[in-house]
């Protein structure tokens, strides 16, 4: 089913291409497969080529960096550069990272992009029961919804981003917790035929918000000031002599492993509020709570995503290119 997807694909694109200035397809791939690593090639079209991105990223893989030079009503241009190392399948992380309306698709489909992001999307489809087809069908209605992303996080520099994350979405959790479990709370004094789901959640928010609480100051105590040093290094051009123990990467592991276990009691919450289903004859604080606890599912999502898909890959290669790097004089 995957592959007569990408099949699908090719054809639906192959009609796209047929507007493209230059050579057909054939001759782009060809041009693209004699660029060495770091070249570049710009293509120009009549309007958004973006499914010849996934195309390319089909048939090449994770092989090519993609930046827009102009955006007009009928004109567009394209800059592809050539990068290494090969990665045959993308996986659906990279995927979401690249495009902003792929992580939504994904989350309507109930894809875990962000803790398990590191699956193909093949592995991701049958993981959660979804056919490939519909993720291409559901992006292309996306595609026309949507507008521009306001941030590309992926040309962050590590440093900028991860202050941007603690600032933001740190920020958010710990402003948030307290009121809502509170607001969890008031509903379990509530008599009636929910209130043994209300306890059932204010139960597991209480274990949540602490295990939750316990992992950001993790995050903040070993991490993030290691963030800081690579990049400080990274701007003095200064070789790690000292290697930091354990490695980032070891850490890094730790902490996916973590948001692995947070993105699996979510899916807890989700069940037991039957997807954030206000309950039938239920008051006006519940479906406030309710909405509540959405938005910040929501958000710690996107907070897990950009962490475990953007920044966590920066720094390792930080770390590995200050390390393998020789020393400056």
């Amino acid at each position: 089913m995957y592959h007569q997807t990408l099949k699908d694909m090719k054809e639906e694109i192959a009609h796209t291409l047929s507007k493209i200035v230059l050579p057909q397809k054939p001759a782009i791939l060809k041009k693209f497969d004699s660029l060495k690593a770091g070249e570049s090639m710009v293509i120009v079209n009549e309007h958004n080529p973006i499914l010849l991105y996934y195309q390319l990223l089909a048939d090449r893989g994770n092989t090519f960096d993609w930046e827009y030079l102009e955006k007009g009503q009928d004109h567009w241009r394209v800059k592809i550069t050539r990068i290494s190392p090969y990665t045959p399948e993308p996986t659906v992380g990279d995927l979401a990272a690249r495009d902003f309306r792929m992580a939504r698709v994904f989350q309507q489909l109930g894809i875990d992009y962000c803790c398990n992001g590191k699956k193909t999307v093949e592995e991701s489809c049958l993981q959660a029961g979804v056919e490939p087809q519909k993720i291409w069908e559901h992006y292309q209605n996306a595609a026309k919804e949507a507008g521009e992303e306001a941030h590309d996080f992926r040309k962050w520099k590590a440093g900028f981003l991860a202050n941007y994350i603690l600032n933001t979405y740190h920020s958010y959790v710990k402003e948030n917790t307290s009121s809502l479990y509170g607001q969890a709370l008031e509903l379990t004094e509530q008599e009636g035929p929910h209130q043994a789901a209300y306890q059932a959640l204010a139960v597991r928010l209480k274990h949540f918000f602490a295990y939750l609480k316990d992992h950001l100051q993790r995050e903040e105590q070993e991490l993030y000031p290691l963030i800081s040093t690579l990049m400080a290094a990274g701007k003095r051009k200064r070789r790690m002599v000292v290697p930091i123990v354990p490695p980032v990467k070891n850490r890094v592991k730790a902490l996916e492993e973590e948001h692995a276990l947070l993105g699996e009691e979510l899916k807890r919450f989700r069940a037991l509020t039957r997807e954030y289903a206000i309950p039938a004859q239920s008051c006006n604080k519940c479906e406030t709570f309710y909405n509540r606890l959405q938005a910040f599912e929501n958000d710690l999502i996107q907070h897990i995503h950009l962490e475990n898909n953007i920044l966590f890959p920066k720094v390792i290669a930080a770390e590995n290119e200050l390390s393998n790097s020789t020393p400056f004089r």
